[in-house]
């Protein structure tokens, strides 16, 4: 799903994209979410077109390499995962996406993420990358 989001970003930036992701506050201790947020400084998309982006198959510029599928899948994906993703304007002034899904439970570990640009602050990780 972060792979198909940073393609999104990467594709339509005009010289910037930052990756976030944080942990959420929650009221009920057996139940955590966390927030990856992607953004980008390319055209963006006016309010009206961001629902039609999610469905699948839809393109909403041809002039772009794509299927048309990989927001729709996303979509499908988090809903399936118990969470959701949502499409809102940038701060870099295109486009934000924000995936948001449960978090594992303490003491429920999976292998460990041994990227290269990882970069653990206690609850929260950030990435962020200048394209050239």
């Amino acid at each position: 799903m972060a792979g198909n989001l940073i393609d999104n970003a990467c594709k339509w930036a005009t010289g910037e994209v930052r990756v976030s992701v944080e942990a959420l506050p929650s009221g009920d201790l057996d139940r955590m979410f966390f927030r990856a947020t992607f953004d980008d400084d390319g055209p963006g998309l006016a309010a009206e077109q961001r629902e039609e982006a999610l469905r699948r198959g839809r393109r909403l510029d041809e002039g772009k390499p794509g299927s048309g599928l990989g927001l729709s899948i996303v979509a499908d994906l988090a809903a399936a995962y118990g969470g959701r993703l949502d499409l809102g304007d940038s701060p870099l002034g295109g486009l934000q996406a924000n995936l948001i899904l449960p978090a594992l439970p303490p003491g429920r570990r999976r292998s460990s993420f041994r990227g290269e640009f990882y970069k653990k602050v206690e609850n929260s990780m950030d990435w962020s990358r200048t394209l050239q």
